[in-house]
């Protein structure tokens, strides 16, 4: 059976929907990287970053198998913006698999959140991908998932357009947690989101749900971004 490749559009025989010589490019996070936030480490020396070591994260760790370049982006960018759900499932495969690979000596989160959207960009959009993920992983893994107990109450400028100071400013007051009658937070959640860049509203998110009682929160992403990619 031949298919078209997601990202270059010739034709390949492979499920996976990649042609070997795109699959070839993808952007998979292979050298050592600080233990919070996965950027690359400039030193053998150390477990962490210095901006981690200097501003520590309200999550613990996040876990992603690409950088935020070529091909990934295309895909992604696609899956966000022109709906096709296709690619989107196919990078959440690639999560799967590096979560499964990562998580073999370690307890699974009890619950998943997707980062939410406000209802004006979900209304526009007409789904949020964050959810559609963290939707696929909790089938997949047999973990509950919650997309009420955070919501976006604040509209805000797109952050992709925004520095890291802007980003923060943008952030204030912009989540509410609301929890459900009888509901107990679990101690350790998986925080989604599709691409994490400089990390303002995984943060943001994260300081609310570790003020709630959260001891422990791992961020689970598609791709995160770098200077040099």
């Amino acid at each position: 059976m031949i298919f078209s490749c997601f990202s270059c559009g010739f034709h390949t025989p492979w499920l996976t929907r990649l042609c070997p010589d795109c699959k070839e490019q993808l952007p998979f996070i292979k050298e050592v990287t600080c233990q919070v936030c996965r950027v690359p480490l400039v030193s053998n020396y150390g477990n962490f970053c210095g901006a981690c070591l200097s501003e520590p994260k309200f999550f613990n760790q996040l876990f992603t198998p690409f950088y935020y370049g070529e091909i990934i982006s295309g895909l992604i960018q696609g899956f966000k913006f022109n709906k096709n759900l296709a690619s989107g499932k196919l990078l959440t495969l690639f999560l799967l698999d590096y979560l499964k690979i990562n998580y073999q000596d370690k307890p699974w989160p009890a619950l998943i959140i997707p980062v939410p959207l406000h209802r004006k960009r979900l209304r526009k959009r007409g789904f949020n991908q964050s959810y559609l993920i963290s939707k696929w992983l909790s089938q997949k893994l047999k973990i509950s998932l919650s997309f009420k107990l955070i919501t976006r109450v604040i509209g805000a400028a797109p952050q992709v357009e925004l520095s890291r100071a802007a980003r923060l400013e943008n952030l204030k007051q912009a989540f509410k947690l609301k929890f459900p009658k009888n509901f107990q937070i679990p101690k350790h959640i998986a925080l989604v989101d599709d691409v994490v860049t400089t990390g303002a509203t995984i943060g943001e998110i994260s300081k609310i749900l570790k003020q709630a009682g959260v001891e422990k929160i791992d961020v689970w992403c598609l791709a995160r971004t770098v200077s040099h990619y």
